[in-house]
C-alpha cells in the first residue's frame, strides 16, 4: 500500500492547482511616470474626442497610444 503522499514531488507540486504561486518576472515590464505641468488643454481635447466617439480608452490608454506611434513614426 503506498502512502497518499508518495507521489508529491517538488517537480509536480502546485501543478495544475487552481491556486498557485506565479513568480514575478525578473525585468519590469511598467514603469510609473508622473507628467508634470500637463496642459489643461489637451485633456479638454481629449474629452471632447472621447465624448465624439472618436476614442474609447481612457486618457491614460491614449497617452500609450500616442507615444508608441510617435515612436514608430520617429524610428
Amino acid at each position: 500500500m503506498s502512502n497518499k503522499f508518495s507521489r508529491v514531488t517538488e517537480s509536480n507540486v502546485g501543478k495544475g492547482a487552481a491556486l498557485s504561486e506565479n513568480k514575478q518576472p525578473s525585468e519590469k515590464t511598467t514603469k510609473s511616470k508622473v507628467l508634470n505641468k500637463l496642459p489643461v488643454s489637451l485633456e479638454e481635447r481629449f474629452n471632447k474626442l472621447k465624448d465624439a466617439g472618436k476614442y474609447h480608452g481612457n486618457f491614460s490608454a491614449f497617452i500609450y497610444d500616442s507615444i508608441a506611434e510617435k515612436l514608430e513614426k520617429e524610428e
